[in-house]
């Protein structure tokens, strides 16, 4: 059991990245029209989809 307890902080790592790589995909896929209702510009959506999947 020990061992496995050393492993939950990757999993819990592993489980961010996943989000985060989700998050963009749909932050990528978001129609100019609901972008401008949540306050995101095109450049800005460029910088966050630029980011590798480890960088907040």
């Amino acid at each position: 059991m020990p061992r496995i307890r050393r492993l939950i902080p990757h999993f819990t790592t592993l489980r961010h990245w996943v989000q985060t790589q989700r998050s963009r995909r749909e932050l990528a896929r978001l129609p100019e029209h609901l972008l401008q209702d949540i306050g995101i510009d095109a450049l800005a959506r460029r910088h966050e989809l630029s980011k590798p999947f480890w960088v907040d």
